[in-house]
């Protein structure tokens, strides 16, 4: 026997038990199943059974009780293993009542047997649902145990034969995973087994029944219905999680066996309450245990009056110990929270405490007090530029990085190179390279590397991006052109890109628009080329896939893919060849686990199963056999399989040009378009990483569009590897992917259809911020396709400052494509527009760039055709010139003279050669458009240079940077034509240079994002410099004085040098270089000018400028912003720099130190004083952190003082600043005011830092000022960000926000246990303190972050507020009602909502008397929650947050409902995470968006309602209703969501009942054991059949007749002679019940093998001595036949004849005067007649032998037969072919004398009756009826207390003090109108309740009397109904007699029934319904009074009618009232049909 195991279960075991036992509301998931785990459960639940009698209540029920406990005891030891001998004890030795039960794992399946007096039942059923039955229902499963159940005479049950093969067949069931059982899948046409699903116990339930029922008889037995909670839980697992089926299958079996349902549910209590002790002793988590116990507690809660008082004593101590265990750890968790830290401040350490300490900061300040003597030294200026991209001669220089490295360098200058070098040599590259195989890849990496620079640096200017793309079709015009070449196919197909592609671009010079045209033309040559319709992006595959059609002309492809097939294919063997052994491994094992018994440790008390049993051991190796699968690598689908091959290795000059042109098509084209979720799309497997066809895949080819499966891999899935034993088809299997095109850049399907449009990156676009009149006007600017008629529409949308006129001119001017120019002219004239506007300069530049759509001749683009008519030319240039003369006197018009000069610019672009007076008139107007732009420039920059403020002087910079390219853009024309003749003289080249300075000199150096079109205008003038560089410098080596005197312009004392300037040598040629000429006395001064970017240097610096390197150091814009400052060299040691006015009244001093790290800035003013800026980060941690960052701090250098002036003050000395007083050698202190008596604590102090510890909770410290005010020695704490001061006042911190209140020593609020961010204040006043809100918490708004504790007994909350305002919300503690109070504020009160429930705890909070979760459920669904007029968008925030609280639960896979994934926070427990907080929160949103229709537009706009939940509906609706039992608002869980399940555990399965009806005719045929053969056998029967198998195996010993899984599948071919040879042996070796389990598994699984069981059971039964021995050959080829044939033979013979070459007859000599020709004819024939003649002796030889297996050879005789044949081989086949034939004609014998034999002894035997049916019907209950006094339904009713009439004299008095509150006529209306109702009121009676319990007694006894009445009236019809005739008894025996039952009684009342019944009957089954209804009416009374619920009894009465008349007439209302629908099946004709009969009737 095997004892208790005395050591507890280990946690991991407990927590298993506390999963599978509870079911609570987090499970794992992912499988934890172990089989020591489920015999720890098994354990557990023994231990439990066997303490479980002490509590019972009397001896017999402990009697009855022992049998469970042995049925425990034993399966324990089965769950070990299931040991054969040790079974076949059990049940040998099973006394009577005894009960064993199984659970049979491997078939999902469990046995129970039980023996009764003189026969054993068998019951079986299914104990683990399939996942979808789980996972598609809300509720629970309805489940009837057991399922089917036979009865077998106990002199069969206990026969030791019979109970041997019985439990060998269970033994090996318990193990074998078999096919037809076993869940699979089909997967790319495979069948594979499917782990993550259940098997179908049909092995147990349908072979072993009805192999059972053969002996016996089906049983009639008591079910039971249990409703099942179960789950599929799973997130990247192999297997998902399932509850044991153990559990299932320990719970039915005690259910079953115990004597009643009451003690089975006393002992479910009484075994979860010992569980609840060792999660206790194991001190789990709150959570855990508290769930426990909840479950626990309802089972008692439903036990009622049948709970015994031990079992109340026992739950009720650890229910004790759980609580005190909870409540201790609560109350620790709130004394952490309440605890603040001791800290009494010391009044006398205060002042001590003012010493600044100064750890981090000393060091810095006493260095500046003593700096270095030093000077530093600058070297001269060395320029180091990177090499240019325009020297590159050859694009493949700039591979791979070269452009990427230049563009790193100088971004703006590299990209302008570039593009310049595309534009002039690209073409006559590729025609150089078009057939270079690395000339694609090169054109790919310079896309790749322009876009992504092009893309950074040109974002928001569509000008630049206009010229990008441009410069991108160039590059992919060149690719299309290389890739055709290199791959011809391509052109028959669409490039996909239309020819209209580049008409939006912005583009403003000839040479660009000729360019775009070109591109354009090309692209409508591509598309008139273009064969097939077939998108190259299409993945699906038919004929015209280009790839399908590229591998059908590529030889290289098609070998490749007999490559991998070829290769697949040897795979396929070697892993068919593992699959072979490895099953060959697990029989042999089978075998000996089989041959083997468990080994068990004996002691004196007992014995237990040994941890190192062999036969376990064994089991474990056997169970862990598994074999890898091997796929397929290519699909079966042909095209596909193609297209995959062509992927594999594709051209690479294909590869390139798909990758761009989808990048273009998709990135470029289609950047309106965001990826959608319908076109997300993450492959599970790429195909350059498919494991299958890695070794044939080109990695670098594939590029950004590669294949992606929408499916796995079995490679990677949990198919990927299968157990042993396993069927080939399981294991090499099919491929498993489909392929789509993948954009691994976007992560989405690749698409073949595209919706261009490049607005994004062609249309300038008007400022949204600011003062912008003409936002609402972006469509026209954008579009020309509104008409005036819409113009006209939208005037109402006009700004009140601007006029009607102006935006009818503006919105009208793109109106019409072709009348955009005239517009133009006509507005110049008009001057409705104000030029002087950005937004007018942006419309009218988008119309005068915007390209449009190119003519059909490719010679003219049609919006801009006027521009080649001279007349309107020169009126264009004449309406330019006269706007011109009237706005030259005010610079502030500076852009409308931009706006003409880009509008003549753009003229003479497409003015042709022969219009020169337009030519002339518009280089005029360009020169003084020049002239006047200069004269403002220097007028701005002379006022600059004058005395003005920081923000004047930023905005004079930026207008004289402005003007300057203004200036700048008269020479941005086309050069070679109408460049030389604006730039062609030294003062040309002046200005030019000129400009280019003064842009330099005054560009800000940080714009950001301000300004947008001043920086379009800066971008168009870096691009213009990079255009004139080549013809400056040029100009300037032929004549420098136009530089010179730019430079004297800028600096009047330049004196040029004689030897002119020197251009530098590449890579920096950029810059020029000169010397001055010095005066006498002085050194000449080296000048550098760079001509790219107008930078000019004096001796290495700028002049007049900060150097860069200063303007962009972060203390500079800290302290300066965007300002440029004019300085010059300063005369203060150690300083560089001085700035050239004063600042604020200061001269300002620079110096860069240390490199470029440290830059040091000075200020002196008129009093000589001279004051260091100290950086502000060397203060961080020396002082509080708003001191630091919130202001600049200014150290006097004489004195040491630091003055801390703020951020916007910071040139403003004033008293009222704080002040540091620093000594190097002596205290510094901190002080502030005038009078200095408040002195700043030291962050470091104690006083500090204890005021800090008790205000962390809410402040952090380093925000903290804690000041001292040394006069009245008050030591006050501000917090800046909070608003929020204090002081200390009697050791108390007292606030000054709030009168009174002071910081309370107990920091807990009886609420939000956890939170660590709140500070709780008391009013200081004890009197008050006892009040009702005297106490207060303050509690920060920012960023929540829980956490569960290291134990994870609870939450804690922390708020993080990085911002520098902090909003907080303060909340009152009401101990009366128990709850914080808010302000009406929503957002205040959702804040609390949520931290409400982020710091729930199962146990309630102690002010609350509620979880947080139920306070914050209840909160939340209140009406203050939807008293809102709108939400905020903190509100939808908030509500998000809330409803995130809920996990998310999807369905995996999402279109099969089989497995579920949780989104868990691993933050919160689970209790925290309820389903109502998103289902509540969803609804306030709902109603918020039904509020929108009273709010305006604008409005609405400003919040998004949309409420986020990507969860399943359905999942969490089940969820939420299965944990409503752990919440405050605890009810039943409903069961209107259970659903009924209908087992697989039936004996007559829909796919397999013919197999299980054929395994019980073999069961009952094996067990009557006829003699001799019992079917007439054909004379040739056997031979023929042998004939028909080919190949035949001989006898093999070791082989038996027991059931092994072989006869599942049995190879009859193989082993019929070894049966046959078992079958004659003497002894027991063909025993009865042997035959039966093994002949009955094949008959159920091997339809073609069932002929031969009765010839087999005749060898079993024929006596031994006429049964021949079988011959002992070991096979047989029976295809040769039975006799040698002469034709075969000489086939052998002739095919082993030595060739002409080798032969005696080519060795023949040549004769005198024979040619070759007669020497050869002599050699053949020679040949042919040695060949023939010896041929035919050898075969007359061999055929003279024809009877002998072992033929002599007839080579012997000759001895030159080696000569003419290879006779070794010859020999060896015909030995083989007669041996196969010798053998072959011994088994014909053999067969022609077995069939003798059978003749001989045939007897015909047929079973004397039919084979009997599975009722399997459930019983119902019979209790005797008891002799009570007739209780009617009348007697009820008067039972009711008489009623009492309403007293309405207390709303009377109501209704007076009503009256009297108000004189209004309202009020006096309203009160008699309830007056008026009041009397109606009076006197009425009222139905009063019974104060007393229900009569239980009396409901009792009318429940008997129905159902007394209702079993008379059943037995009576059964009577009537019953079978009268022989005929009907044997259809009822034979299971085909309708079974008579409550629904097949209604249901032929109901009216869609059409059944036509007689009155008789319509009376008979109207009582029975009537009877029915009573008798469910007394059970609902019942149980009300049994429930002492008054008021739900009280109305059923109330509601309690019957009327026969309309039940007689409409009788659907009799089945209504029963409630029941009824199931319709064929058994209703039947009765139909006897219901007509007047016999049964009477």
């Amino acid at each position: 026997m095997v004892i208790s195991n005395p050591e507890p279960p280990s946690l991991e075991d407990a927590l298993y038990a506390f999963h599978h036992v509870f079911l609570p509301p987090k499970l794992p998931q992912e499988e934890d199943y172990e089989e020591d785990r489920d015999v720890v459960l098994c354990r557990l639940v023994y231990d439990a059974c066997r303490e479980f009698p002490s509590i019972l209540p009397s001896q017999d029920m402990q009697k009855k009780w022992s049998t469970v406990v042995q049925m425990l005891k034993n399966l324990l030891e089965s769950t070990q293993g299931l040991d054969k001998d040790v079974i076949i004890a059990h049940i040998l030795q099973l006394g009577n009542g005894g009960v064993l039960a199984f659970h049979i794992r491997a078939q999902n399946a469990a046995l129970i047997l039980r023996r009764l007096s003189g026969s054993m039942l068998f019951e079986v059923f299914e104990v683990s649902p399939p996942p979808e039955a789980i996972m598609e229902v809300q509720g629970k499963l309805i489940c009837s145990y057991p399922g089917p159940a036979v009865e077998i005479p106990l002199d069969v049950a206990q026969d030791p034969e019979f109970v041997e093969q019985l439990v060998s067949f269970l033994v090996q069931m318990d193990v074998d995973r078999l096919p037809g059982a076993e869940p699979t899948t089909i997967k790319a046409g495979s069948e594979v087994p499917e782990t993550r699903s259940t098997a179908h116990p049909r092995y147990i339930s349908q072979l072993l029944i009805m192999t059972l029922l053969g002996v016996g008889k089906e049983a009639t037995v008591a079910r039971i219905t249990k409703r099942i909670s179960d789950d599929v839980c799973w997130d990247s697992a192999e297997k998902p999680w399932r509850r044991s089926s153990l559990w299932l299958a320990l719970r039915v079996a005690i259910q079953t066996t115990a004597d009643s349902r009451e003690t089975y549910k006393v002992f479910m209590v009484f075994f979860q309450t010992k569980l609840l002790q060792v999660f206790v002793d194991y001190d789990l988590p709150s959570e855990l245990l508290y769930a426990a116990r909840v479950k626990t507690s309802r089972r008692v809660h439903k036990l009622g009056e049948s709970a015994s008082p031990p079992l109340l004593q026992r739950v009720m101590a650890v229910s004790r110990t759980i609580q005190e265990l909870l409540q201790g750890r609560w109350y620790r968790e709130q004394h952490l929270q309440a605890s603040s830290p001791s800290y009494t401040p010391d009044p006398a350490i205060f002042e001590e405490d003012t010493t600044i300490s100064l750890v981090g900061s000393r060091a810095y300040l006493a260095k500046v007090l003593s700096p270095d003597p030093s000077v530093s030294t600058h070297p001269s200026f060395k320029p180091s530029q990177f090499p240019r991209v325009r020297d590159s001669r050859d694009f493949h220089d700039l591979c791979p990085e070269g452009l990427s490295k230049a563009v790193q360098a100088d971004p703006r200058i590299a990209l302008a190179d570039f593009e310049l070098l595309v534009q002039e040599r690209l073409d006559d590259w590729v025609t150089q390279n078009s057939h270079t195989e690395s000339a694609s890849a090169t054109l790919g990496s310079c896309m790749e590397q322009y876009i992504s620079a092009a893309k950074t640096h040109y974002a928001s200017n569509p000008e630049d991006e206009s010229l990008m793309l441009l410069t991108i079709m160039e590059l992919w015009v060149a690719l299309d052109t290389i890739a055709g070449i290199q791959c011809p196919l391509l052109l028959s197909y669409s490039p996909e890109i239309p020819s209209s592609f580049l008409d939006p671009l912005l583009l403003r010079k000839a040479k660009s628009i000729e360019r775009a045209a070109r591109i354009e033309l090309y692209l409508r040559c591509r598309h008139t080329k273009v064969t097939v319709a077939t998108s190259i992006y299409s993945d699906h595959f038919n004929d015209n896939t280009f790839s399908v059609r590229y591998f059908r002309e590529s030889p290289t492809l098609q070998d490749s893919k007999a490559s991998i097939e070829a290769h697949a294919a040897i795979m396929r063997g070697n892993k068919r060849a593992e699959l072979l052994r490895k099953n060959a491994a697990h029989n042999e094992l089978t075998e000996k686990i089989s041959r083997s018994s468990c080994e068990y440790h004996r002691y004196y008390w007992g014995s237990t199963h040994s941890g190192s049993c062999k036969r376990c051991q064994l089991q474990s190796d056997a169970d862990s056999m598994r074999i890898d699968v091997f796929e397929w690598p290519l699909p079966d689908r042909p095209l596909e399989a193609s297209a995959i091959v062509f992927e594999l290795n594709h051209p690479p000059a294909f590869a390139i040009w798909r990758t761009w042109t989808y990048q273009i098509l998709r990135d470029i084209g289609m950047a309106h378009i965001s990826a959608s979720n319908e076109s997300q799309f993450s492959p599970h497997v790429q195909l350059e990483d498919y494991e299958g066809l890695s070794i044939w895949s080109t990695k670098g080819n594939l590029g950004r569009i590669t294949f992606g499966s929408e499916t796995s891999s079995f490679l990677v899935s949990h198919y990927r590897s299968t157990k042993i034993p396993a069927t080939e088809g399981s294991v090499c299997v099919n491929n498993g992917l489909r392929f789509k095109f993948y954009d691994r850049t976007k992560g989405e399907h690749v698409l073949s259809t595209f919706d261009l449009n490049l607005d994004s990156y062609c249309t300038l676009r008007l400022p949204k911020e600011g003062e912008c009149l003409y936002r609402h006007l972006q469509y026209a600017v954008a579009h020309t396709s509104h008409t005036h008629n819409e113009t006209i529409v939208n005037q109402g949308d006009c700004p009140m400052n601007l006029s009607m006129h102006e935006q009818l001119a503006f919105s009208n001017l793109r109106c019409g494509s072709q009348l955009q120019w005239k517009n133009i002219a006509r507005e110049l004239r008009t001057n409705t527009l104000t030029f002087s506007r950005e937004e007018v300069h942006t419309l009218i530049t988008q119309a005068a760039w915007q390209i449009g759509p190119l003519s059909a001749n490719g010679t003219l683009r049609e919006w801009h055709f006027e521009l080649g008519v001279s007349e309107f030319g020169l009126a264009l240039i004449q309406e330019a010139k006269d706007l011109l003369s009237r706005v030259e006197a005010n610079w502030v018009e500076g852009t409308t003279v931009k706006t003409i000069i880009y509008l003549v610019s753009r003229l003479l672009a497409s003015t042709p050669d022969p219009q020169r007076k337009v030519r002339l008139n518009g280089y005029q107007l360009l020169r003084k458009a020049r002239t006047v732009t200069r004269g403002w420039m220097r007028e701005i920059v002379l006022k600059l240079e004058g005395n003005v403020n920081d923000e004047q002087a930023s905005e004079l910079q930026r207008q004289a940077c402005d003007m300057a390219a203004t200036c700048r853009a008269t020479f941005d024309v086309e050069i070679g034509t109408h460049l030389d003749a604006l730039l062609c003289s030294s003062a040309d080249v002046a200005i030019a240079i000129e400009c280019a300075i003064v842009v330099h000199d005054n560009t800000p150096p940080h714009l950001g994002q301000s300004f947008p079109d001043f920086q379009k205008l800066l971008h168009r003038d870096h691009r213009l410099s990079h255009f004139l560089e080549g013809l400056l410098i040029e100009l300037i080596e032929g004549d420098d004085c136009g530089l010179d005197d730019a430079i004297k312009s800028v600096w009047p004392a330049y004196r040029p040098g004689a030897r002119g300037w020197r251009r530098l040598d590449e890579p920096n040629s950029r810059w020029l270089t000169s010397f001055t000429t010095p005066l006498p006395g002085q050194r000449a001064q080296e000048v550098h000018y760079n001509v790219l970017i107008g930078k000019l240097l004096v001796d290495g610096k700028p002049l007049g400028r900060l150097p860069h390197e200063i303007v962009n150091h972060p203390t500079y814009s800290r302290i300066f912003g965007q300002t440029i400052l004019n300085v010059i060299p300063a005369g203060m040691p150690g300083m560089d720099y001085v700035t050239r006015s004063l600042v604020h009244g200061y001269k300002v001093f620079f110096a860069l130190r240390g490199g470029s790290q440290n830059l040091i800035i000075r200020a002196s003013c008129s009093d000589e004083k001279t004051l260091e800026l100290i950086p502000h980060n060397i203060l961080l941690g020396d002082f509080p952190t708003l001191f630091v960052t919130e202001y600049t701090h200014w150290m006097d250098v004489q004195s040491g003082e630091v003055e801390f002036r703020p951020l916007d003050r910071l040139w403003a000395s004033s008293p009222q600043n704080w002040r540091l007083q620093f000594f190097p050698g002596r205290p510094s202190r901190m002080i502030h005011s005038t009078s200095e008596t408040r002195h700043l604590l030291d962050i470091r102090s104690r006083t500090f830092q204890g005021i800090a510890s008790r205000i962390l909770p809410l402040e952090l410290s380093e925000y903290l000022t804690i000041v001292l005010d040394v006069a009245s020695h008050v030591v006050s704490i501000e917090l800046p960000r909070f608003r929020l001061s204090f002081f200390v006042s009697n050791g108390e911190l007292e606030s000054k926000n709030m009168q009174g209140m002071v910081v309370d020593d107990n920091q807990s609020t009886g609420t939000m246990i956890g939170l660590s961010s709140q500070l709780v204040l008391r009013h200081k006043n004890p009197i008050f303190s006892s009040l009702p809100r005297s106490r207060c918490v303050i509690i920060p708004r920012g960023g929540v972050h829980p956490s569960l504790s290291p134990d994870k007994n609870h939450v804690r909350v922390h708020i993080r507020t990085s911002m520098r305002r902090v909003t907080w919300y303060k909340y009152d503690i009401d101990t009366d009602l128990g709850l914080l109070v808010d302000s009406v504020n929503l957002t205040s009160r959702l804040y609390r909502i949520y931290l409400h429930a982020l710091c729930s705890h199962p146990l309630p909070d102690p002010l609350t008397g509620q979880t947080g979760t139920d306070h914050a459920l209840q909160e939340l669904g209140a009406a203050g929650c939807f008293s809102f007029q709108k939400l905020t968008k903190d509100d939808v925030n908030l509500l998000q947050l809330i409803g995130d609280l809920t996990p998310r639960r999807k369905y995996y896979p999402k279109h099969i409902h089989v497995m579920q994934t949780v989104n868990w926070s691993p933050h919160l427990p689970a209790l925290s995470q309820h389903g109502l907080f998103n289902i509540t929160a969803h609804k306030i949103m709902e109603y918020a968006q039904s509020l929108t229709i009273f709010v305006g537009k604008k409005e609405n706009k400003v919040v998004d309602l949309e409420y986020n939940c990507d969860g399943d509906p359905l999942l969490m609706k089940r969820a939420t209703q299965r944990n409503v039992v752990y919440y405050e608002t605890v009810g039943e869980i409903s069961a209107e969501f259970d659903r009924r399940y209908e087992s697989r555990h039936s004996p007559h399965v829909a796919d397999h009942d013919s197999d299980g009806i054929e395994a019980l005719n073999t069961s009952r045929f094996i067990y009557a054991w006829p003699m001799g053969l019992t079917r007439p056998l054909e004379p040739s029967e056997l031979l023929e059949t042998f004939k028909g198998w080919d190949h035949m195996t001989g006898p093999l010993e070791g082989k038996s007749l027991v059931y092994t899984r072989e006869w599942l599948a049995l190879d009859l071919p193989a082993r019929w002679l070894s049966l046959y040879d078992i079958c004659r042996q003497p002894g027991e070796s063909a025993s009865r019940y042997k035959l039966l389990f093994s002949f009955a598994a094949m008959a159920y699984s091997s339809p073609s093998l069932r002929k031969f069981i009765p010839i087999f059971l005749a060898f079993a039964t024929i006596d031994r001595s006429e049964l021949i021995k079988p011959p002992d050959y070991l096979s047989y080829n029976l295809s040769v036949g039975f006799e040698p044939l002469r034709k075969r033979v000489r086939g052998m013979i002739i095919s082993g004849t030595k060739d002409f070459a080798n032969s005696p007859a080519a060795r023949l000599s040549q004769r005198s005067h024979e040619s070759q020709e007669e020497l050869r004819c002599r050699q053949s024939k020679h040949y042919d007649q040695n060949v023939s003649s010896r041929t035919k002796v050898v075969l007359e030889n061999l055929m003279g032998q024809w009877q002998s297996s072992f033929p002599r050879s007839p080579f012997l005789h000759h001895a030159d037969s080696d000569d003419w044949f290879d006779t070794k081989t010859i020999m060896q086949t015909v030995t083989e072919y007669f041996t196969s034939c010798f053998n072959n004609s011994a088994l014909r014998s053999f067969a022609s004398e077995v069939t003798t034999m059978l003749e001989a002894n045939y007897r015909p035997f047929s079973l004397t009756s039919k084979v009997p049916r599975f009722r399997f019907v459930p019983l119902f209950d019979n209790y005797p009826p008891q002799a009570n006094a007739l209780f009617t339904l009348e007697t009820l009713l008067s039972s009711r207390i008489d009623s009492q009439p309403i007293d309405t004299r207390d709303l009377k008095n109501l209704i007076t003090q009503f009256r009297r509150k108000s004189n209004s006529k309202l009020t006096h209306l309203y009160s008699d109108r309830l007056e008026t109702s009041r009397e109606e009121l009076e006197g009425q009676q009222a139905p009063a309740l019974s104060n007393q319990l229900a009569p239980v007694n009396g409901c009792l006894a009318y429940r008997n009397q129905c159902q007394d009445r209702l079993h008379t009236i059943v037995s009576l019809i059964r009577s009537a109904l019953a079978p009268s005739t022989n005929t009907e008894r044997i259809l009822a025996d034979a299971g085909l007699w309708p079974r008579v039952h409550h629904r097949s009684l209604l249901h032929p009342l109901a009216s869609t029934a059409n059944v036509p019944l007689s009155p008789g009957w319509t009376r008979i089954l109207t009582a029975f319904a009537e009877a029915f209804i009573a008798y469910q009416y007394s059970q609902r009374l019942l149980s009300f009074a049994l429930q002492s619920d008054v008021e739900k009894y009280s109305k059923e009465l109330d509601n309690a009618s019957f009327n026969r008349q309309d039940a007689r007439q409409i009788p659907d209302w009799l089945l209504i009232q029963v409630k029941k629908k009824l199931a319709r099946h064929t058994k209703f004709r039947f009765l139909t049909r006897f219901i007509f009969r007047s016999k049964a009737i009477s």
